[in-house]
């Protein structure tokens, strides 16, 4: 006898397919009530343009987002001298936009090519190539090559770890004294303090571990962007199977998003996490056994990259929704993997990282002044590292909310929970491009935005729709991106060859004063088994005997200010301005 669960796997594709189809033929608007509701979208759009230009100019005039080695604050750096650029570029495009394409006048026209399969599918394997390859070039022109935060540094530390086979890199025992000025940020030794290993859960860094062994490591998330953008394109032909520029115009939006392009040139975690997501979705839509069992396995993985709350928070609207709609067999079954997939990797954290016990009071606190200060910085981060059309569509797609499929509400619902989770936490999110927290659940933001495009008439789409996407995108990528990539280069460079000059010393010791120069503690790092020479010390971590133990048996440097401000960090702080 077939079990439940089976009888509802097979009824599933068929439920995901009827429903496919009432969204692919969406309630459309007319010429009247689609122009205000696009004037409404603009002005809601501008809002977060506006109050980012004014919290960032009132940052940089207050001093508070002023570089100092006692404070840190690089996001906030980084928010009042990068963005005000990008604030006022999207205002001015989005208000000649506005004039342009929400006038009555058509003066564009599309034709549509008879598109084939197999044209679609190239068309798809070149913009995923074409992801790569820019975010590969920018890996290594952008960022030099250089895993600049330290949670980068982290992931690829383990990544190493996992490519010689081992989970724990064992510290020499010259060295274990010695470890707790030794160990880099987001790296935790074990409590006889004899081996280290990445604080965060292993997958992401298992993933770059393949690249690691050949010797393509920079290329892991490039890789996995240009994966996931024909993912998106799978995953829109699933939710609109009748409308051919529907499954384009989300994957156009998020191949030439300067928040998926740049983040995908780090060594973080969120594009693996991104990737995973769109996977699950697509397996999710298919609705057969296999599909579905596929995408327990994907769930497990996921939860598993660095941190369980990024692929939780993206999920959790569907497995409501599953026990909503009494799908009791889908419901159980993924209540069982996740069920497991908590378990596995609680272990393997208490296993071999016993700190979690200090995560919750992190995460979950009332919302205090910082999160209602960060909340409007990074809701208005969001909008300005996306082109103008992804969030005037997105905000268009929310705005009609009671003509989404169920699949499309639940996207919706796990971009609302991404945002909001982040009230609760109270702290920023240090280094970063555009709004990191965010990268996860951008799949989510294009989709919505496609389900704005289909909600609009035909006629609109074919012409100035067409116009407003090609435009905006072409913005992105013609000046968006390349005054990003000025930015972040700019930035990157003094730490990558400060790190750099630290490695070129002959002594085998080089001490590092954290007030030195800015975010000088992270230039504290060292190969898991302490192959490097210099080993990389911080200086007000180890006591007067360490010292003269240390200079007992091998030559100690001391890399001062005036050494790392010649190699171009930024050495003085606002106390001494």
């Amino acid at each position: 006898m077939r079990s439940k669960f089976h009888r509802c796997a097979e009824r599933l594709p068929l439920i995901e397919a009827r429903r496919h189809s009432d969204a692919s033929r969406p309630e459309v608007l007319q010429a009247g009530n689609e122009e205000r509701l696009l004037r409404r979208a603009s002005l809601l759009v501008a809002c977060p343009l506006i109050v980012g230009f004014v919290l960032a100019r009132a940052l940089g005039a207050s001093g508070a987002a002023e570089p100092d080695p006692e404070r840190f604050g690089v996001f906030y750096y980084l928010f009042a001298h990068h963005e005000p650029i990008h604030f006022v570029i999207l205002l001015v495009l989005g208000g000649v936009l506005s004039a342009l394409f929400f006038t009555r006048l058509n003066i564009w026209s599309l034709y549509t090519p008879p598109w084939t399969l197999a044209l679609a599918w190239s068309m798809v394997a070149l913009l995923g190539f074409a992801v790569l390859l820019l975010t590969g070039l920018g890996a290594h022109v952008v960022l030099h090559g250089y895993p600049l935060a330290m949670d980068e540094f982290a992931a690829d530390f383990q990544s190493r770890v996992f490519a010689a086979g081992q989970v724990r890199a064992a510290i020499p025992d010259e060295w274990v004294p010695f470890a707790n000025a030794l160990t880099p940020i987001s790296i935790s030794t074990s409590v006889e303090g004899d081996s280290w290993i990445s604080g965060y859960l292993p997958v992401a860094a298992a993933i770059r571990a393949i690249f690691t062994l050949g010797g393509m490591s920079n290329f892991t998330n490039p890789v996995l962007a240009g994966s996931t953008i024909p993912l998106v394109w799978l995953v829109c032909r699933r939710l609109w199977r009748d409308e051919p520029d529907a499954a384009w115009v989300p994957t156009f939006l998020v191949a030439t998003s300067p928040q998926f392009l740049f983040t995908s040139m780090t060594a973080y975690a969120m594009p693996a996490h991104l990737f995973f997501n769109m996977a699950w979705l697509y397996l999710y839509l298919a609705g057969t056994r296999v599909t579905l069992a596929a995408a327990g396995v994907i769930g497990i993985l996921a939860l598993g990259l660095h941190q369980p709350v990024v692929h939780a928070l993206f999920v959790s609207p569907f497995l409501v929704h599953l026990v909503v709609a009494r799908r009791i067999g889908a419901a159980a079954f993924f209540a069982g993997a996740y069920l497991l997939g908590s378990v596995l990797w609680i272990a393997w954290w208490l296993r071999f990282n016993p700190s979690i016990g200090s995560v919750p009071g992190l995460l979950f606190s009332p919302p205090g002044a910082i999160q209602l200060l960060l909340q409007p910085i990074n809701l208005s981060l969001l909008v300005s590292w996306q082109s103008i059309a992804m969030s005037l569509l997105a905000v268009v797609g929310l705005m009609r909310w009671r003509t989404m499929s169920p699949p499309l509400r639940n996207l919706a619902l796990g971009l609302f929970f991404s945002l909001g989770f982040y009230l609760f936490v109270n702290v920023e999110q240090g280094h970063g491009w555009g709004y990191r927290y965010a990268y996860g659940v951008l799949g989510n933001l294009s989709l919505v935005a496609g389900h704005g495009w289909v909600t609009m008439r035909e006629g609109w789409r074919r012409s100035r729709g067409l116009a407003f996407v090609t435009v905006s995108v072409l913005c992105s990528i013609l000046v968006q991106v390349p005054i990003r990539a000025i930015q972040i280069e700019t930035f990157v460079r003094p730490f990558a060859d400060s790190m750099a000059y630290v490695r070129s010393l002959s002594p085998d010791v080089a001490l590092i004063d954290r007030t030195s120069a800015w975010y000088a503690t992270d230039l504290v790092r060292n190969d898991p088994w302490l192959t490097n020479t210099p080993k990389v010390m911080l200086h007000d971590k180890l006591t007067e005997a360490q010292l003269a133990a240390l200079r007992t048996t091998d030559t100690v440097d001391s890399v001062d200010a005036a050494e790392l401000e010649r190699a171009g960090m930024i050495v003085t702080s606002v106390r001494d301005r």
